[in-house]
């Protein structure tokens, strides 16, 4: 009994495999760049390369300074007769 079972799925394997062969395989395509691409890409190579190549040796040391901008007593006078007046 298991060797006609056998036999019978077998069969219905092979008959299956034979009855898709019409389907075609699939195709890759191969997308080649654009002009664009390619002239974007050296740009961009370029831009990267100056960066790696930049000597930050050749930059000044500068010293920041931080301001502080509060207002004046007298400010504080003007602002406040400002507001009282409207």
């Amino acid at each position: 009994m298991d060797a006609k079972l056998n036999q019978e799925m077998a069969n219905e394997i092979t008959s299956g495999v034979q009855s898709l062969k019409h389907v075609p395989l699939p195709q890759e395509k191969i997308v080649l760049p654009s002009k664009q691409d390619i002239q974007k890409e050296k740009t961009e190579k370029a831009l990267v390369e100056d960066i790696q190549g930049f000597d930050s040796k050749a930059l000044k040391a500068v010293e920041t300074e931080e301001k502080s901008c509060l207002p004046t007593q007298d400010d504080i006078r003007e602002e406040k007769r400002r507001l009282s007046q409207v």
